[in-house]
């Protein structure tokens, strides 16, 4: 009777860490695709997070034109500055007046006359340029393709603002439809075409 209770006790037991190990290898299994999907998931996520107002940034918001699509209207005059983003680019007040009111008469030609910012239908590339007050009043990197007109007025800006230039292009080509002084300020990209102007 005893060896039958003990051998019944060996079975239940040999059963009960079956058992056991079976469910802990179902759990570890289960973790590990948890685990890579969360790896995965983060390795998407960096690689599609582009921080605001880089030139990465600036790419994005220059490759919308390219879309099929797009309400150029709408996309352009989200670029619209207001005063207090001019005021947040230049030191003096003043200046920040000027060049609000100039970009502001521009903006009401552009819906008056409906001519927003687009590519031409033969235009399927873009070009990108950007420069630090710095570098284009040294002429250095890209600050050598932005016009004479911007070193008359580098000195009104603030210290930290970077310009850029984007033109619309077809492939393989350097000319195109080109715009002037697309700039971050105020957690949004805002354009000031040539601002320069303002100042005569």
């Amino acid at each position: 009777m005893n060896k039958i209770k003990t051998a019944l006790a060996s079975i239940f037991a040999a059963v009960f860490i079956i058992f056991i190990m079976s469910s802990c290898g179902g759990s570890d299994k289960k973790d590990k695709n948890s685990s890579d999907s969360s790896k995965t998931l983060k390795k998407d996520s960096v690689e599609n997070a582009i921080k605001a107002g880089t030139i990465d940034d600036a790419k994005k918001l220059v490759g919308k034109f390219m879309e099929k699509g797009v309400d150029y209207d709408k996309l352009t005059i989200s670029l619209k500055p207001t005063i207090e983003d001019a005021k947040a680019l230049f030191t003096k007040e003043g200046d920040a007046k000027k060049a609000f009111n100039y970009v502001a008469k521009a903006f009401d030609q552009i819906e008056k006359a409906k001519e927003y910012i687009q590519p031409k239908a033969d235009q399927n590339d873009y070009i990108l340029l950007s420069a630090t007050l710095k570098e284009i009043k040294e002429g250095k990197g890209d600050g050598v393709e932005f016009q004479g007109g911007y070193k008359k007025v580098i000195q009104k800006f603030k210290d930290d603002v970077v310009l850029y230039i984007f033109k619309f292009v077809k492939k393989g080509e350097t000319q195109g439809m080109t715009y002037h002084g697309l700039t971050y300020v105020n957690n949004h990209w805002v354009i000031l075409f040539k601002v320069w102007k303002a100042f005569k």
